[in-house]
């Protein structure tokens, strides 16, 4: 099989479709919003836009390496992560956890942090 940016499209959208059927919502947004970018002597180089985001991609470094090497009929790649700086300020920013969606409302709106103060509440817990 050919190894190229095309094949490994179809094998990276196979494999976030497996992560959606296993119930892993968090690695299932992030490999939804995350694409690999080229392929070159071996390697997929995948974008990522924050540190949670690759966090999460060399935590299912192992597990999606052997995905597709079996995608592949044995054929070995390895993976990269590049980072990619947001050029557009105003781009939808994705919130993945609890902090980040507080942050945003907070910062939407400000009585929401008095709120919080008031009713001691904490989004961690």
């Amino acid at each position: 099989m050919v190894v190229n940016e095309e094949t490994c499209q179809k094998i990276w959208e196979a494999f976030t479709a497996q992560l959606k059927q296993k119930g892993n919502t968090n690695a299932f947004m992030v490999f939804s919003n995350t694409k690999p970018m080229k392929v070159e002597e071996g390697w997929l180089y995948v974008g990522f836009t924050n540190p949670l985001q690759e966090s999460i991609l060399l935590e299912l470094k192992w597990e999606l390496q052997e995905f597709f090497s079996k995608q592949l009929n044995g054929q070995k790649i390895g993976f990269k992560t590049v980072f990619i700086q947001e050029e557009n300020t105003n781009a939808k920013k994705v919130l993945y956890t609890d902090e980040d969606k507080l942050r945003y409302l907070s910062e939407k709106h400000p009585l929401v942090d008095e709120l919080k103060k008031k009713m001691g509440l904490d989004p961690n817990i």
